[in-house]
């Protein structure tokens, strides 16, 4: 499948493109992890993919 049809068929499944959902989600993952964890700023962004190099 190529890369456009899948994005399609996700959008059409799912209702929002996959890159918007995957950042929603990773911001989601972040969220919850600022109000329930111990860990910096800099860890939850490595953690959630955010990380500079």
């Amino acid at each position: 499948m190529s890369r456009s049809a899948f994005a399609a068929a996700f959008k059409a499944k799912i209702g929002t493109a996959p890159l918007t959902y995957l950042i929603e989600w990773r911001m989601s993952l972040a969220r919850d992890a600022l109000r329930s964890d111990t860990r910096s700023i800099s860890e939850l962004a490595a953690a959630t993919s955010y990380a500079t190099s």
